[in-house]
């Protein structure tokens, strides 16, 4: 992303701050045009923010949910001002655009938790080459649990009301039948979901 983009969404976030302060609405939501993420459909991207420091902190954030009659939080990225009274400063929402769109957007990730996140520390990799270690341990006191997705074999955490696990890039590519979700092994319902806005 250019510095042009993140500067022209700090001057929009300031300038969305004065309309909603003129007409005394604090709260902020917008759904985005994101459509996918990582390869994880069916999502729900909005900008989300409180822009009135008298009662609370005054925060931008924008989240990331998966779009089924039970949504589940994959992400949350916020800035919020240092104190109930103050209002962040323009510095702080150019810090926050600036990181959204250079930082987060760009290496944004599913990870085997069934959350996103983009950090590029290598914390992720290191815990996965633990897991993926004690995974591979054959001791006939253990029984493992493979945590593996039932599509495309890739290590997750995230299992289905019947205990199958898939994880959300694949449970996201479900294909619907009578408005539910089928479970890839068991046809079993394991969501339905909300339609197409």
């Amino acid at each position: 992303m250019s510095s042009s983009n993140s500067s022209k969404l700090t001057e929009l976030l300031i300038k969305l701050r004065c309309v909603r302060e003129q007409s005394s609405e604090y709260s902020v939501s917008m759904t985005l045009p994101i459509k996918e993420i990582d390869g994880v459909c069916r999502l729900d991207c909005k900008l989300t923010g409180y822009v009135n420091s008298d009662s609370a902190h005054e925060y931008f954030a924008f989240e990331v949910n998966t779009k089924f009659n039970a949504p589940m939080p994959l992400f949350r990225f916020e800035k919020m001002s240092n104190s109930e009274e103050e209002r962040m400063t323009k510095e702080e929402i150019c810090d926050f655009a600036t990181k959204l769109l250079d930082e987060v957007l760009p290496n944004l990730k599913l990870r085997r938790n069934g959350k996103m996140n983009f950090e590029k520390d290598g914390e992720d990799t290191v815990v996965g080459e633990i897991k993926n270690l004690f995974g591979e341990i054959e001791m006939p006191n253990l029984v493992m649990d493979k945590c593996e997705c039932s599509v495309c074999y890739e290590k997750t955490q995230t299992k289905t009301d019947c205990q199958h696990s898939l994880c959300y890039r694949c449970w996201s590519k479900l294909k619907e039948v009578d408005g539910a979700l089928p479970c890839p092994m068991c046809r079993e319902s394991i969501w339905y979901t909300k339609p197409d806005e």
